[in-house]
């Protein structure tokens, strides 16, 4: 499966620290993950047989044209933000939802943690369970849950970043609330089950305490 890591130069360290945490924390993990660079190729994915670095512009449009490029609308993809990067996995979970995803194939999107932001959405209209039991149906019209990583549809994606040639974070909560539409998926129910769980390594541009914490461990310049 393809994984999405939306990024552009500047950030690439970025990229790897979330790349290399996806891979010591899941060192099975299924993904092909898809890199984005404009003018310096990043020297450190080179080599690796599971990323397909992909050049194009640092505009935000062009930059997931590029990497959505051949991908039908309904073909399962991971989002993988370089704005994310996880600090734990629950392998053996994280498996079983990636060889099932064909269970959910009516749904736009699989979240399989819970956003702490669904409290006040959840407090104002009702929801149902999952017939599975395992997630409660969210029916979303806005932009929470897009910083975070998860399987999606590759419409979201098209619907969201083909709207406009987005060059800001700004532009991109104006477009994406315009955009996105009545879409249904399906998030975990409680932060005690997630199967994954983030860190942001950045914070309005700079850098932030955990995210330099662990590009130090992993001798990220």
């Amino acid at each position: 499966m393809k994984a999405i890591m939306l990024s552009y130069d500047k950030n690439h360290k970025y990229c790897e620290l979330t790349y290399r945490m996806y891979m010591n924390l899941w060192p099975e993990c299924p993904y092909h993950f898809y890199i984005p660079w404009n003018e310096c190729k990043p020297q450190y994915f080179i080599n690796q047989p599971n990323v397909t670095l992909v050049q194009c512009s640092s505009r935000i449009m062009p930059t997931m044209q590029a990497l959505l490029a051949e991908i039908e609308d309904d073909d399962w993809v991971y989002w993988c933000i370089d704005d994310r990067f996880p600090v734990y996995i629950d392998r053996i979970s994280m498996q079983q939802l990636h060889e099932h995803l064909h269970d959910y194939k009516e749904f736009d999107f699989v979240r399989p943690y819970y956003l702490a932001v669904v409290d006040r959405i959840l407090a104002r209209r009702s929801f149902k369970f999952h017939s599975s039991g395992e997630y409660i149906i969210q029916n979303i019209v806005h932009r929470w849950g897009y910083y975070m990583h998860h399987y999606c549809k590759a419409h979201m994606l098209k619907r969201i970043f083909f709207a406009g040639d987005l060059d800001t974070i700004d532009d991109f909560h104006v477009y994406v609330t315009k955009t996105i539409g009545n879409t249904v998926g399906l998030l975990k129910p409680s932060s005690e089950l997630d199967f994954i769980k983030f860190q942001e390594p950045l914070v309005d541009g700079e850098e932030t305490p955990i995210g330099s914490k662990y590009l130090n461990k992993l001798n990220i310049i």
